[in-house]
């Protein structure tokens, strides 16, 4: 099946420690304009001075490493496999709006609680640029209800299909910080291992 028209869009980890890293490195802004680079550029100041991250830089992929969802197993190679056939990955991050799965970062605290009132303007404009000039004809979006509220607007995708996996805690016993996002690890990593295929979990517009 072929991905590089294909997009994923998944959220970031609470915790953010490295370990290695073996995929080639491409940022964001090698995928969209000059203008949609220096809106991102110019929220992801005003975001971090709400606030804080440190100078250690890490590839995106292994620097979430530590949260629920990416420790769920066989997730990460899914991620890498699909990256290497051409998928375009994207995480949602409270600090850094929209990256590439394995662009670098820093170690940093922007909870999107916080930050999203900058994201929630910044995001459509360079989603629809992204999703324009790379001709994603479909895309995947999994994460909780306030993650997915941001990109739920039809000017981020032009004429792609998406499909949505939304995340509820429901009335399972646990922790729902940890719930919510090993139940999206779970169902991304079975949506790749499917080529893409999305279930009954996943609804569609």
């Amino acid at each position: 099946m072929e991905l590089k028209t294909k997009l994923l869009i998944i959220p970031c980890s609470q915790a953010k420690h490295g370990t290695g890293q073996t995929i080639k490195l491409h940022s964001i802004t090698d995928f969209i304009g000059m203008e949609s680079a220096t809106l991102l550029r110019q929220s992801r100041d005003e975001a971090f001075q709400r606030r804080h991250f440190d100078r250690l830089a890490l590839p995106t992929l292994s620097g979430f490493v530590s949260g629920t969802m990416y420790l769920v197993e066989g997730l990460r190679d899914e991620i890498k496999h699909a990256i290497e056939r051409g998928m375009h990955v994207l995480v949602e991050s409270g600090g850094y709006g929209l990256i590439r799965a394995e662009e670098p970062i820093h170690k940093y605290g922007a909870q999107m609680n916080r930050t999203a009132p900058v994201w929630r303007r910044v995001l459509p404009a360079v989603l629809d640029d992204y999703v324009r000039r790379n001709q994603i004809d479909e895309a995947f979006i999994a994460g909780s209800k306030q993650y997915a509220s941001l990109l739920r607007r039809p000017q981020c995708w032009n004429r792609a299909k998406c499909h949505w996996f939304i995340a509820y805690a429901g009335r399972e016993n646990g922790n729902p910080c940890e719930i919510v996002p090993r139940e999206i690890g779970v169902t991304v990593r079975d949506l790749l291992r499917t080529d893409c295929r999305p279930g009954v979990k996943w609804s569609s517009n």
